[in-house]
């Protein structure tokens, strides 16, 4: 009978230990499986603010290339104004250099005709 009593100790110690292992495994599972879901949860709201970033330069990007083409415009106007301001400063210079030019002529002509 203490042969039988040990025999039974050992198997209910053994038993004792599966359940433990069992119990063991389930906690780490189920701690594993929180861990899992709050991951999952992480890396949806991180996409969401990913994608709502995304948008928002998209957006923003968007507005500077309207704006450096409403500025392009503006450059190439103003190039064009002063090209032509430019134009007419030289024809207005050219004219007062041929009418410098046409009075020492007639400066000229009169000191020769005086001469």
């Amino acid at each position: 009978m203490k042969t039988t009593v040990l025999a039974l100790n050992a198997k209910v110690s053994i038993v004792d230990d599966h359940k433990n292992d069992v119990d063991n495994h389930y906690d780490n599972h189920k701690d594993s499986e929180v861990k899992r879901a709050d991951l999952h949860d992480h890396l949806v709201r991180t996409k969401e603010q990913v994608d709502q970033d995304n948008l928002n330069h998209t957006s923003y990007q968007n507005q500077l290339k309207v704006q450096i083409a409403e500025l392009n415009q503006k450059l190439e106007a103003e190039k064009k104004r002063q090209y032509q301001k430019d134009l007419d400063h030289r024809q207005e210079v050219e004219q007062k250099n041929s009418q410098i030019d046409e009075h020492r002529r007639e400066s000229q002509e009169l000191r020769n005709r005086l001469a």
